[in-house]
């Protein structure tokens, strides 16, 4: 193993501390304080789909015309490309050209003689940003051919600095995708005529749309109560003794008749919804026999009371796989991406 010097620890805290920026300006930070640092002064920084397939591009001192061709003629060919490298990538984070051929071989792959040479690029390492086993995102360091390489000490950095990126980028995707699906959940329910309360098991709320308010009001109109939606989910849910599925069915003193029903929230655990509908609204049973087949009604059961793939699979007596793909289908018949979406929206479409 490399020796690192005090110095080069003393680099590795320095970098770590300029990168203590807000998400929006992390990945561009990383390089610049890269490129500051140890003179890395050529990068990507890049955001892994689920797929392996490396997207948006943060780019440090290479032209934005150079990325385009590599994205649409070349990524495919890049010895260091994730979906290349696999094998490798299960027991390191950060490889180099020589960890995958020879130099030789290198210098005669279609990959150099008509990208890389192309452009005055030589040598190129990969970091490859993994957090829970997951790839979530790749950072590219590239030198000319009059640079003097990368080596061991260069890898042995950035192994240690790895660890510390990938952590970091996976609580800022975290944050980014809480806030769009927040956003998004917020604009739809707020669109919608059905009531939604998001709540956890200690009965705390995290979101009630205008039409829950509504409805709950309604339902205390004789009484003055300072928040009704906290009452409602206290006495009306709470005291029908609360389960995942559960329907029950309430009358305002309007004499509107109003269906309970609630489901697992996708966004953690503990986070359930409940859905507030009229009578004069068409339930959800209705949307899933129009829409999908007896076995997507099926999995949609056991996926709305919070069963991962694996537990639906082996209730089913199907694969792990054939589960995700009759998800997708669910999804798309439906108009959502994800089970949070799916959760909320399959009690407010019409």
């Amino acid at each position: 193993m490399e020796k690192l010097s005090r110095k080069d620890y003393e680099d590795i805290h320095r970098v770590l501390h300029e990168t203590m920026v807000s998400p929006d300006m992390y990945r561009r930070q990383v390089l610049q304080a890269l490129s500051l640092t140890f003179g890395y002064d050529k990068s990507i920084f890049w955001i892994s789909e689920s797929n392996g397939h490396l997207v948006d591009p943060t780019n440090h001192n290479i032209h934005d015309h150079i990325i385009d061709l590599y994205c649409s003629q070349y990524y495919q060919m890049d010895i260091l490309y994730p979906m290349n490298i696999k094998e490798k990538m299960r027991c390191k984070q950060v490889i180099a050209i020589n960890d995958v051929m020879s130099t030789f071989k290198y210098e005669k792959s279609l990959y150099y003689q008509s990208f890389m040479k192309e452009y005055g690029f030589y040598d190129e390492l990969g970091v490859y940003l993994v957090h829970q086993a997951k790839l979530l995102g790749a950072i590219g360091l590239v030198r000319y051919e009059h640079e003097e390489p990368f080596n061991a000490k260069d890898t042995f950095k950035l192994e240690i600095l790895a660890k510390s990126i990938s952590f970091s980028l996976a609580n800022f995707l975290l944050l980014e995708e809480i806030g769009a699906q927040k956003k998004t959940l917020e604009m739809l329910s707020n669109a919608s005529s059905t009531g939604q309360i998001l709540f956890n098991s200690a009965m705390t709320i995290y979101h009630a749309n205008s039409a829950a308010k509504e409805i709950c009001s309604i339902h205390f109109a004789s009484q003055v109560i300072r928040n009704p939606v906290q009452q409602f989910l206290q006495e009306v849910i709470w005291k029908e003794n609360w389960k995942l599925g559960l329907i029950s069915k309430i009358l305002l003193p309007t004499r509107q008749e109003v269906t309970i029903y609630i489901m697992k929230a996708d966004i953690s655990k503990d986070h359930y919804a409940a859905y507030l509908s009229l009578s004069d609204e068409k339930e959800v049973h209705h949307l899933i026999e129009e829409k999908l087949t007896t076995k997507e009604r099926d999995i949609l059961a056991y996926i709305t009371k919070g069963y991962t793939n694996e537990e639906v699979s082996k209730e089913l007596f199907i694969s792990v796989n054939t589960v995700k793909r009759h998800l997708q289908n669910i999804y798309r018949k439906l108009g959502v991406k994800n089970r949070t979406s799916l959760s909320y929206l399959v009690m407010m479409r019409d």
